[in-house]
């Protein structure tokens, strides 16, 4: 028979309960912060400041809620306060993980955040959707979806002193299109090349206007990663452009890297795993992100970078202004960054009690998933419940972990973490699956499978297709799984318990 899948996964929690003593938090307590600001996952950041606050936005791919947004007052302590959506809502079998379709490591990515006339603004683009607008009075939501359509990602957008809006985009080849005030799309014929291919100008656009001089910030990754500005006194060129950083990896090394062909394969199917060039930093330096301004005209900026096994995270470094030019770093030092240095110097500096962005624990005892949950793809609604302090999920027909439907996630966190989940597994029928597991490729998980009145629990890792089956006798239908997780280096096992 077709077995069914229901595997609560990516270092996440349960029915029952998720245990975490301590997350990480950039703020050491003494006016002091050590880069990342987010162990974890947040690719493609992109910073605003409306008054004394700062709003974040990130990339959230093929992950529902969509496009997460982070508040600060200090730029160190971060929390989540909304997602843009709550589903793809488009009439495509891909953003659901249905009829053999997905969008792993596609749907929407490298967002854009601006704030003008009251209302916020977030840009961003979905694979083979084209540009994407959510538009809304207050930060929280709720957010007005406009499909723009068109093809332009990677954006940045400025609402000019001329009353008109400017989209810039592309990669290599630069591009600048007006946009329409309703944001029904881009104004057509007036899309141009302001930056030409070949002018070692990448991708991941931020402009600015800063005292009259338009600034694009962009990253390239040949021959190594390095972010850049372009600067110019008109949107539409000529520029000129300087490495802004280029080295900065705190140390840290390129990570090795998947090589299959395709994104989700059967399981048995060959993986390799690549070690690193040693003589390439790729993307394991600082790059890609933006800049903001403090209140009392400080400089700084959000970029991200490739922590190995936890993905991109978002690093925090001060600029100095060197001849007209935003440089990352300090005087006498240019181009590189502290890992801990001082904070900035906003108003709330030393009053914010040091947090991480994130409440990870949860026992589901609430009306609502907490804010930190995502689901894998688009959830079937009608297959999952949150009542009398238990999440409950029903199974679906999938052939692997990565085809699973309704599987709920949460970012890995580093540099070391614990996760343990409660299952409670009495309502498993013949041929189910549950477990916890890591959504990556290649994928691992642990979990109890029926077979008959048979329960077993195996534990399974698609490297090297690799199986382990212990039969377990579980009288209260309990069983308490755990993942400790050393992602600086790559490691990670499974653990578990039949009484907790």
């Amino acid at each position: 028979m077709k077995k069914t899948v229901l595997i609560i996964a990516l270092l996440i929690s349960a029915i029952g309960a998720f245990a975490q003593t301590k997350s990480w938090t950039a703020d050491n307590g003494n006016g002091t912060f050590t880069n990342p600001l987010m162990y974890d996952e947040f690719s493609d950041p992109d910073i605003l400041r409306v008054g004394d606050d700062y709003y974040l936005v990130g990339t959230t791919m093929h992950t529902v809620p969509g496009l997460v947004i982070l508040h600060s007052r200090d730029l160190v302590n971060w929390e989540n306060v909304a997602y843009c959506f709550d589903r793809f809502d488009f009439d495509d079998d891909a953003f659901s993980l249905k009829n053999g379709k997905e969008i792993y490591g596609q749907g929407i990515w490298a967002p854009c955040i601006r704030y003008h006339d009251g209302k916020f603004y977030i840009y961003s683009n979905v694979n083979g959707k084209g540009l994407q607008c959510f538009v809304s009075d207050k930060i929280e939501g709720p957010w007005k979806h406009i499909n723009m359509n068109g093809r332009i990602y990677d954006l940045s957008v400025l609402f000019d002193d001329d009353g008109k809006i400017y989209a810039i985009h592309g990669y290599g080849e630069v591009k600048c299109t007006e946009l329409k005030p309703d944001m029904s799309g881009p104004i057509e014929e007036t899309e141009r090349v302001i930056i030409p291919e070949g002018s070692a100008v990448g991708e991941g656009h931020h402009m600015y206007k800063i005292d009259g001089m338009y600034y694009l910030i962009s990253t390239d990754y040949v021959p190594n990663g390095r972010t850049l500005c372009s600067r110019s006194k008109s949107i539409w060129g000529p520029y000129e452009t300087c490495v802004i950083t280029a080295d900065e990896t705190f140390g840290y090394h390129a990570s090795p890297m998947t090589e299959i062909k395709g994104r989700i394969m059967p399981d048995g199917y060959p993986v390799s795993i690549t070690p690193p060039d040693p003589d390439k930093v790729r993307a394991s330096n600082i790059h890609q992100g933006g800049i903001v301004s403090t209140p009392d005209g400080q400089w700084w900026a959000l970029l991200m970078m490739d922590f190995h096994s936890l993905g991109r995270t978002v690093t925090l470094a001060p600029i100095t202004w060197k001849d007209g030019w935003p440089m990352l770093g300090l005087e006498g030092n240019l181009g590189r960054s502290p890992r801990t240095w001082l904070k900035p110097n906003t108003p709330y500096r030393d009053t914010e009690v040091p947090h991480a962005p994130y409440e990870r624990s949860d026992n589901f005892d609430g009306k609502t998933l907490a804010r930190v949950w995502q689901w894998n793809h688009n959830p079937d609604d009608k297959m999952w419940s949150l009542t009398g302090g238990k999440l409950r999920l029903r199974t679906m027909p999938a052939d692997q972990l990565m085809w699973a439907r309704n599987t709920l996630t949460q970012r890995a966190i580093g540099p070391e973490s614990i996760t343990t989940v409660e299952l409670d597994v009495k309502n498993l029928k013949d041929g189910d699956v549950c477990g916890l597991g890591n959504i990556n490729v290649p994928c691992s998980w642990a979990g109890i499978v029926k077979d008959g009145k048979t329960l077993t629990l195996r534990w399974f890792e698609q490297l090297d297709n690799d199986t382990i089956d212990t039969p377990v006798v579980l009288p209260d239908n309990r069983i308490w799984l755990r993942f400790v997780g050393d992602f600086d280096n790559d490691k990670g096992h499974y653990a578990y318990s039949l009484d907790g």
